[in-house]
């Protein structure tokens, strides 16, 4: 299965990194991209009545002048990957948006669509 890419999330209401007084929880994946021990999405989990996987694809990481194809096919398949478990697991889906990861998430908190 692919990954589907998002400009922007459908809004989200009560986005919280307070997980114990937290309805809906925002995890950021950045580098890691495994499920077994991230404690951020084991705590969301527990806590949380809605969790939202993210990643971010930075625009600076897809420029060729930097990253080779074979590094940005790893990456979409690592992110396909996570996406699999986390809707094998979880129930859950990986949402993917493209940008600068600073705007996106203000994007994301202002419930901007």
């Amino acid at each position: 299965g692919s990954v589907k890419t998002h400009h922007v999330v459908e809004r989200k209401r009560d986005m919280s990194t307070n997980t114990s007084a937290a309805k809906n929880v925002l995890v950021w994946f950045r580098k890691g991209q495994r499920l077994h021990d991230n404690l951020a999405l084991i705590e969301a989990c527990k806590e949380a009545k809605h969790v939202f996987p993210v990643f971010i694809l930075d625009p600076n990481f897809c420029d060729p002048k930097y990253v080779g194809l074979n590094r940005y096919r790893f990456l979409l398949e690592n992110l396909a990957d996570l996406d699999k478990s986390l809707r094998e697991r979880h129930n859950s889906r990986l949402l993917v948006f493209r940008g600068n990861p600073t705007p996106v998430f203000e994007k994301i908190l202002a419930g901007e669509t």
